[in-house]
């Protein structure tokens, strides 16, 4: 009898591109005490080039770049807060996009690994984990009033 626990998978909304391209936008940025982002990577951990980098407008810890995603790429949520309980104030979910819908504008992720602030929650993270990717992502989280993307090729 297994006593493994089932991966957590969940539904997620995407844009749809006037092309009819799934995308994702990279967010985020740091306050005083807390910040958050959102951070995409490529099925290997890529940099991805984006369809559209926001510069007008608000863009103090808002959207920044609406990045290309694909079954297989990575979405890298967190969120930090300074007076967190845990060991260094992040917490770290690390998903896989495994479906796209284009008619109903979602995707379905998987929960890959967790950080609680202490360590992850598996003990062998997989192959082409990114780990550039989760890097940036808490840079950007704590980045004060973060106005611009930070995980993405450049535009050429």
């Amino acid at each position: 009898m297994s006593t493994a626990t089932p991966p957590t998978v969940q539904s997620m909304g995407i844009n749809v591109t006037k092309t009819k391209k799934p995308a994702v936008w990279e967010t985020g940025g740091g306050g005083t005490n807390t910040g958050n982002a959102t951070i995409i990577a490529g099925p290997c951990g890529e940099k991805k080039r984006p369809y559209f980098v926001e510069t007008n407008g608000h863009l103090s810890c808002q959207r920044h770049a609406l990045v290309p995603i694909e079954v297989g790429s990575w979405v890298i949520l967190i969120g930090y807060w300074n007076k967190a309980r845990n060991e260094d104030g992040y917490d770290i979910e690390v998903y896989r996009i495994t479906e796209i819908d284009l008619n109903e504008e979602t995707a379905t992720r998987v929960l890959i690994a967790k950080w609680n602030g202490r360590g992850w929650n598996t003990d062998e993270l997989p192959a082409y984990f990114p780990s550039n990717a989760v890097d940036v992502a808490r840079a950007k989280a704590v980045e004060y009033h973060c106005r611009e993307p930070r995980y993405i090729l450049p535009r050429s």
